[in-house]
């Protein structure tokens, strides 16, 4: 019951992107190392700073020194070698992309693709906002900082979102106000993440326009926890993960059409 509207909104360019750390996992950094989950840097940070192993990220993050900084977010999170899983990310028309990663997976993935269907415009949380541009471009908001603007700084500690949020930052509430009515798909994130459910508490079974495309929710092991909170924030619950989501809406859609 959801395909024509899904494929309808998908080939029309007008479906958002939210996604997290686990779309690009099998990107390597400047190391050769693989990227982290936000749980592997979780761990690793505990053990570096010497805390108890079950501490948040966003309370060991707050520990780190500058050095500490540099070298663990924005050395190894700086991309060299594309993985895979994304080969077919660029294949469509997208609306708008959202992040909570800071690495620059996506910016590559553009620069190193000939004849890009849609120019990509990078925009880190702490720039002033900007309009959404035409549709031969697109927006890539990074809502925790990005590696190449490391100056701006990072969101990961309780204390630095709890700021960005008393700033107003337009970025935040531009993504607060379209997610209850423009059509998504979130991936490579869970939802017991304290920033995801802030924005999906925007959402219910009744906000999003009818004769839209569904918005989605792609994980690969959904427990009872995710199937209701899906219901309750009107997502449509896909079982998979972001690669074979990716292959499979190219083997629908061999060709999609360009702007």
């Amino acid at each position: 019951e959801y395909i024509n509207n899904f494929r309808e909104t998908l080939l029309t360019g007008g479906y958002n992107l939210l996604f997290g750390s686990g779309i690009s996992l099998d990107s390597k950094n400047k190391f050769s190392h693989f990227l982290r989950s936000s749980e592997d840097l979780r761990t690793d940070l505990c053990k570096l700073t010497d805390i108890h192993g079950n501490t948040s990220l966003t309370r060991v993050y707050g520990l780190l020194t500058s050095e500490q900084r540099k070298s663990e977010i924005v050395d190894k999170y700086s991309v060299r070698q594309l993985g895979t899983s994304l080969k077919y990310f660029n294949h469509f028309l997208w609306r708008r992309l959202f992040t909570f990663n800071v690495d620059n997976v996506i910016e590559l993935l553009y620069r190193k693709t000939p004849n890009v269907k849609q120019n990509l415009i990078p925009i880190n949380f702490t720039e002033p906002f900007q309009p959404t541009p035409e549709r031969n471009e697109i927006q890539i908001i990074h809502l925790h900082g990005w590696v190449e603007k490391p100056n701006d700084g990072f969101v990961f500690s309780a204390s630095e979102y709890a700021r960005v949020m008393r700033e107003l930052n337009p970025w935040m509430h531009l993504l607060a106000e379209i997610i209850a009515t423009e059509p998504f798909i979130i991936a490579g994130t869970t939802l017991n993440e304290i920033d995801l459910e802030f924005y999906l508490n925007h959402r219910s079974q009744s906000t999003p326009r009818r004769g839209r495309g569904p918005s989605l929710f792609i994980t690969p092991e959904p427990d009872k926890a995710t199937k209701s909170d899906c219901e309750r924030f009107g997502l449509v619950l896909i079982k998979s993960t972001f690669n074979e989501f990716l292959e499979w809406l190219k083997k629908q859609n061999p060709t999609t059409p360009t702007v």
